[in-house]
C-alpha cells in the first residue's frame, strides 16, 4: 500500500502561478523604485550641484538607450511555462548580457557629441520654473497631483458591471454576500470618482493641494482592490487563470497601491500634514 507521501499533490493544492508571477512583477518593481530613489538621495549628498546636473543629463540618455532596446525579457520569463527551465533561463541571461554591451557600445559612441552639444550649457532666468531655490517647492506641487486624474474609477466601473453580469448568470446574484460585496464595490468606486473630480477641480483653478489629493489616491487603491476581490468571490479558481479578464484586472489592481504613490505614504502624509497626528 502507498503511503500518504506517495499520492501525487493535486494541482488545487499548489499555490497558483499567477499569484507567483504577480508577486514576482510587484516585488521587481517596488525594488527598482526604491533603489533609485535611494541612489538619487545618495547623488544629491555626494554630487555638486553641476556634477547632479550632467548625471541627470546622463540618465535620461541611458533611460532612452534602455527603453528603445527593453526586449521584455522579464515578462517573457515570468509568463512563460518554460519560466523555470534553466535553459531558458540561462538563455535570457546571455540575451542580456549581449544587450548591456550593446548599450555600453552605443553608450560610448554617443558620448563625444553628447559633451559636445551640452558643453558649457546655459539656460535662460526666463525658461526656470518658480522663484530662484525653490524647486522643491515646484516639484511637491507637481508631484501632489500627479496620476490623480487617471480614471481608474471608470476601469473599475466597467469591470464591476461585468462582474454583476457574471454574477446573473452564475445564479450568485440572490446571494446575499455578493449582493453587500457589490454595493461596497459600486459605493467606493463612487467615491474614487467624486474625490478625483475634485482633485481635478483644484487643478484647473490652481489652487494648492489639499489633503483631498492623498485620499483620492487612496480610495483610488481600495475602489480597485474592493473589485477584484469581489471577482475572486464569483469566479473563484477561474479569476487567476491567465487570459481571464478578472485576472488581468486583479493583476492590476494588486500594484495600485505601488503605482500611484504606495498607500502607506498616502496615509501617513494625510496623518501627519492634515491631521497633525504624532509619529509614535
Amino acid at each position: 500500500m502507498a503511503s500518504a507521501s506517495d499520492q501525487p499533490v493535486s494541482s488545487a493544492s499548489k499555490p497558483p502561478r499567477a499569484l507567483h508571477r504577480l508577486l514576482f512583477l510587484v516585488a521587481m518593481y517596488a525594488s527598482i523604485q526604491a533603489l533609485r530613489f535611494g541612489s538619487n538621495l545618495v547623488l544629491t549628498r555626494l554630487l555638486a550641484p553641476e556634477i547632479l546636473g550632467i548625471m541627470a543629463l546622463l540618465n535620461v540618455v541611458m533611460q532612452g538607450l534602455q527603453m528603445l532596446s527593453d526586449t521584455g525579457i522579464g515578462v517573457c520569463i515570468v509568463q512563460s511555462k518554460r519560466g523555470d527551465d534553466p535553459i531558458f533561463l540561462r538563455t535570457a541571461w546571455t540575451i542580456q548580457i549581449i544587450r548591456g554591451l550593446g548599450l555600453w557600445f552605443l553608450a560610448a559612441l554617443c558620448a563625444w557629441p553628447a559633451a559636445w552639444f551640452f558643453d558649457d550649457a546655459r539656460i535662460a532666468a526666463s525658461c526656470r520654473l518658480g522663484p530662484e531655490g525653490e524647486g522643491w517647492g515646484v516639484v511637491s506641487y507637481a508631484l501632489a497631483f500627479e496620476r490623480v486624474g487617471a480614471m481608474r474609477y471608470a476601469r473599475a466601473t466597467l469591470t464591476l458591471d461585468a462582474l454583476a453580469e457574471a454574477a446573473r448568470e452564475r445564479g450568485k446574484l440572490d446571494d446575499p454576500v455578493i449582493q453587500e460585496k457589490l454595493g461596497a464595490a459600486r459605493t467606493a468606486v463612487e467615491a474614487s470618482r467624486l474625490l478625483s473630480y475634485r482633485v481635478i477641480d483644484l487643478r484647473a483653478k490652481g489652487s494648492e493641494p489639499t489633503a483631498d489629493t492623498n485620499i483620492a489616491r487612496v480610495a483610488g487603491t481600495l475602489c480597485e482592490n474592493a473589485v477584484s476581490d469581489l471577482a475572486l468571490e464569483i469566479y473563484g479558481a477561474e479569476a487567476l487563470a491567465y487570459g481571464n479578464f478578472a485576472e488581468s484586472y486583479w493583476r492590476l489592481a494588486m500594484t495600485a497601491g505601488v503605482a500611484v504613490g504606495t498607500t502607506e505614504i498616502n496615509l501617513n502624509l494625510i496623518a501627519s500634514r492634515w491631521l497633525d497626528l504624532p509619529r509614535e
